[in-house]
């Protein structure tokens, strides 16, 4: 059975099975954690290129980066550190 496909629908489905396919991928990679969802304090200095814990925390968490607390433990949740870099934009 062969079925023909009217060209923008093709290219359209085409579009489609990318989006999935990149979904997943992305999905599968966060799920062994090539993606990392949150950064600790240290992470967050290697990634700014800050060489100050105490340099981080007034310029970032005191102006209102969210922080989340699991045990003894403090994370920034990555789009949150991307979406406040981008709202100090000058």
């Amino acid at each position: 059975m062969q079925i023909t496909l009217d060209k923008d629908i093709k290219q359209e489905l085409i579009t489609e099975v990318r989006k999935a396919y990149s979904e997943a991928i992305e999905q599968a990679r966060r799920d062994v954690g090539l993606i990392k969802e949150f950064y600790s304090y240290k992470e967050c200095l290697e990634v700014l290129n800050i060489g100050s814990l105490t340099t981080f925390k007034a310029n970032y968490i005191d102006e209102g980066l969210p922080t989340y607390k699991i045990g003894n433990s403090v994370y920034v949740k990555k789009t949150e550190l991307n979406n406040f870099i981008e709202q100090h934009q000058i």
